[in-house]
């Protein structure tokens, strides 16, 4: 059986990373995409405890199309349409072809329904397949658990709120470990701190919603595991984002494995001792017409000042900005030196990543 896990661009070392350590296989790494051999029951696995996917599918056919009439359905659907009554179907499209992602659902939908006499419907299909057309790569499946970048803890946001997948994406880029101590400096609605607890504490994002997986919700009950306490540190400047925070994190289940401060960055090396921190995470302004070349300066060098002094020798820190410009000047001062930088993409929006340690 062929998998296929898809996820944001920018997070793939991470998916690849989560794919070895949940169903121990080896994956071939390509844009936004991981595929990768594996048994049914791997499948299942992977999309209730995956952090990193936005879906992940059995793969019935992968081909390249320019447009919508390339595509040459040749697939035997018996096995999965003989005994069910109605299928669901839905198509995600990134790059800039000259189509829609309805015209691909539209055309598959009516050759399906057409050659196996079954009903195409929006709402609890007995079968979900899905298709994902990335520039000139055509990929169709069946998936497992629907949109999984989609979480459910996530009902109280913040300005500049990240989508799950992305801050699991930051946590591994770290280097952050499950028995190490992490230090969100500026929390927003909570999502870094609640995927690094949801990560180290072995409970999987999909706990709450198993009914996503129908006929494999005891089986996912079997893979639950004791929970165990994180060491992750979610703080902020603002109240309101704190509360947000916590609200998130409750939701979560998480709320008891992680701690919460209201803090002013400028005070961080009153709650932490000298080296005391395995990894930091920083998401930070840049920048823009609302923030002066200045200002932007002053926050960075705040930022290295007190961060490096809480990390350790060996540790490292992660900044995510919307451009690169003053992070690798103000870093030097304090003795640090990038040892990565990517983008991530978000949707339309893109962040720069840099990971720094001390030189």
């Amino acid at each position: 059986m062929k998998g296929l896990l898809i996820c944001n661009k920018g997070i793939e070392d991470a998916a690849l990373l989560e794919l070895k350590e949940l169903i121990k296989v080896d994956g071939k790494l390509g844009d936004t995409v991981i595929e990768f051999s594996c048994k049914e029951k791997d499948l299942v696995k992977l999309a209730y405890f995956t952090q990193s996917a936005n879906r992940v599918i059995e793969v019935l056919k992968v081909d390249k199309i320019k447009k919508v009439d390339d595509i040459n359905f040749d697939v035997d659907l018996s096995r999965f349409l003989d005994k069910v009554e109605t299928f669901g179907l839905e198509c995600v499209r990134v790059g800039g072809q000259d189509f829609k992602s309805v015209d691909v659902e539209a055309k598959l939908i009516k050759i399906i329904g057409e050659a196996y006499e079954k009903k195409f419907t929006h709402d609890n299909a007995d079968v979900e397949f899905f298709a994902y057309v990335h520039n000139e790569d055509f990929y169709f499946g069946i998936q497992y658990g629907g949109d999984l970048s989609k979480r459910d803890y996530k009902i109280f946001s913040t300005k500049n709120s990240l989508k799950g997948p992305v801050g699991y994406g930051l946590v591994r880029d770290v280097g952050f470990s499950k028995k190490e101590k992490l230090v969100v400096t500026s929390s927003h609605d909570g999502v870094i701190g609640i995927e690094g607890a949801l990560y180290s504490s072995g409970k999987s994002v999909h706990f709450f919603s198993k009914q996503k997986f129908l006929k494999d919700e005891e089986f996912l009950v079997g893979l639950d595991r004791k929970e165990v306490k994180s060491n992750i540190v979610a703080l902020d400047a603002s109240n309101h984002n704190l509360t947000q925070t916590k609200k998130n994190a409750k939701i979560a289940g998480v709320e008891k494995l992680m701690s919460f401060s209201r803090m002013e960055l400028q005070w961080l090396d009153t709650k932490f001792d000298k080296a005391s921190v395995d990894r930091v995470i920083g998401h930070l302004p840049s920048i823009s017409k609302h923030r002066e070349e200045k200002a932007v300066k002053k926050i960075y060098k705040e930022f290295f000042y007190q961060t490096s002094y809480i990390l350790k020798k060996k540790g490292s820190i992660l900044t995510l900005t919307h451009r690169r410009d003053l992070l690798e000047d103000a870093a030097k001062e304090y003795k640090l030196k990038k040892i990565k930088e990517k983008t991530i993409a978000q949707g339309q929006v893109e962040f720069v990543v840099m990971v720094f340690t001390f030189s």
